[in-house]
């Protein structure tokens, strides 16, 4: 297999002396750093036998360290060790210096933090002053950040947070379907009625995500999969220590093709697809994967974030307990409202970690950074596990999942299991053709919202002509979806209903404003009217009002189908 095209996202080399992103990796000793935070989700299984994959992150000694711009991070390390005693110049000796948003220019990422400055009013962190320094082992860690911490001109050095590792997938019994469309098994795709978030019956509308770019930003996905579409990779080759099966069961869930085969995407009509990656082999970031995003994609894009990270009740590997979203973590958070302020929709993953995100651990340290409180909502879509229709796993539709984070600053909710789509294998393991019947998890819940997200934006670009804000497709969405079961479990916010959602946007003609032969029914005798009428402007079948007859106006006559209300 030919390798994947790979886009950078600079277009000038990243120059002057205010701009340490001149210099990507600063090699003060050439020891290769492994990383430090993990993207998972219930359902990322290890890689199978015969598929390529690389060493898991060692987060054993990885901090990060901030400075107010008055300094270099890397100046400053050589600094702290060229003056401290023999310890910390053997720490310093022996690390590795990776900056922030390193493969963004200048002139991008100027101008992309001098619209957040001007969208927000607050000031912008600038990622050029950030740095992951990966030490040796040995170093006494606890003494090279209180050395750091003294220094003038530091924000911010603690130890960065530390990988997790993704459990299996949980796959059901094999339906006898027939053939080889799984569209059926895609439940999440039915009407509101049928359990779903109305993606078919948008579909009869002309919706299908066409226009609306998205990107997926976690470890890998397979871009050779039979049935996901051309995916453009940013800033540079993925790796992963746990295969590419979870990105390629997200990619499933949003593009697959709409083909008659296997499974259909919920904006399977976007071509306009990137993934950005989190981990070079070396650095694990999720913020710069979520910067070279943003620079890459035009405004009302939709970015995806599969990702979570260790909260302060998070105890070991052997579960998913405490893990929290990603915002938890300052420069992530810092990312991603500057993704949010450059016009992009984030939709992220709540976590698994059963974690109520207002118990009040989430209001204290942490740098003093605590993103739940309404006071410092970033502006994200964020999106909890709910059950799937009708009663996977013996639990009532959109019922909040035991694993699944809760609290306030959740959105909306997805499938949280029972999730048919690309990858995996335990329902089909042809190679590069596979399928699953159980990816689950926030993993496969943000997916569905962030395809309803295309949806609804395709829609309003076409009826008010522009894009909505996250905050706006949030609060549509939020207030028009199918409300969650149970809510006093934990909210996690209702299920999206794109249907309702899109006539919030553009509410429908008065009833029976299909009846135009005036008989009190809207029937085959007025089909055959607007259908006399169709292409044509300046008359009563004009139904949204877009001085043409087309498709559209037969989808909001349909709507009126029947006797005329009372």
């Amino acid at each position: 297999m030919e390798d994947r095209p790979v886009v950078s996202t600079a277009t000038e080399e990243p120059s002057g002396p205010n701009h340490p992103a001149a210099e990507h990796h600063m090699r003060i000793h050439p020891v290769i750093l492994l990383g430090i935070i993990l993207s998972s989700g219930l359902g990322a299984a290890p890689p199978a036998p015969g598929k390529a994959f690389h060493a898991a992150p060692d987060p054993s000694s990885t901090i990060f360290l901030r400075t107010d711009g008055s300094i270099d991070p890397g100046d400053l390390l050589e600094e702290v060790g060229a003056q401290g005693g023999r310890g910390l110049r053997f720490a310093v000796d022996r690390a590795v210096l990776t900056r922030g948003a390193a493969d963004l220019d200048d002139a991008t990422l100027d101008r992309m933090l001098a619209r957040q400055r001007a969208t927000t009013g607050r000031p912008a962190p600038d990622p050029r002053f950030d740095a992951y320094v990966k030490l040796s082992p040995g170093t006494d860690v606890r003494l090279l950040v209180a050395s750091l911490a003294e220094r003038e001109g530091v924000v911010m050095v603690g130890r960065a947070p530390a990988p997790v590792a993704p459990p299996n997938p949980r796959p059901l019994p094999k339906p006898s379907i027939g053939g080889g469309d799984l569209e059926s098994l895609q439940t999440y795709l039915r009407p509101a009625s049928e359990g779903g978030i109305g993606a078919t019956p948008a579909w009869s509308l002309g919706l299908s995500g066409s226009g609306v770019s998205m990107c997926d930003i976690e470890y890998d996905f397979n871009d050779a999969h039979c049935d996901l579409p051309p995916i453009t990779v940013l800033g540079f080759e993925p790796f992963s220590p746990y295969g590419n099966d979870h990105g390629t069961a997200v990619f499933g869930e949003m593009v697959s093709r709409d083909n008659g085969v296997g499974t259909t995407g919920i904006a399977f009509g976007s071509d306009d697809l990137y993934f950005s990656p989190t981990y070079d082999g070396t650095t694990y970031d999720i913020g710069a994967a979520v910067y070279r995003a943003t620079a890459a994609m035009p405004e009302g894009s939709v970015i995806v974030l599969e990702v979570q990270i260790r909260g302060p009740n998070y105890v070991d590997n052997s579960s998913q307990d405490g893990l929290v979203p990603m915002e938890w973590w300052p420069p992530y958070y810092d990312s991603v409202v500057n993704a949010i302020a450059n016009g992009m929709i984030v939709v992220q993953a709540a976590g698994n970690g059963a974690e109520d995100l207002d118990a009040p651990e989430y209001a204290v340290g942490n740098f003093g950074h605590h993103p739940f409180l309404p006071e410092n909502d970033s502006g994200s879509i964020i999106v909890g596990a709910g059950a799937a229709w009708p009663n996977c796993w013996g639990v009532s539709a959109r019922s909040r999942l035991s694993f699944s984070n809760h609290g306030s600053r959740l959105n909306l909710q997805g499938y949280g299991n029972c999730v048919m789509t690309t990858g995996y294998g335990d329902f089909d393991s042809t190679a590069n053709c596979d399928y699953s019947s159980g990816f689950s998890g926030t993993s496969s819940a943000t997916p569905i919202v962030a395809g309803a997200c295309m949806l609804v934006q395709e829609f309003a670009r076409e009826t008010l002509g522009r894009n909505l804000g996250c905050q706006e497709i949030r609060e549509i969405l939020a207030t028009t979806g199918t409300p969650q079961t149970n809510p006093g479990t934990g909210n996690i916010g209702p299920l999206p209903d794109v249907m309702t959602a899109i006539l919030a946007i553009d509410p429908p003609p008065p009833p029976c404003a299909a009846d135009f032969n005036g008989d009190e029914v809207v029937d085959g005798a007025d089909l055959g009217i607007l259908m006399s009428w169709f292409g044509s402007g300046g008359f009563a079948g004009d139904l949204n009002d877009d001085g043409t007859i087309d498709g559209a106006d037969l989808g909001l006559f349909l709507v009126f189908w029947g006797p005329c209300p009372e």
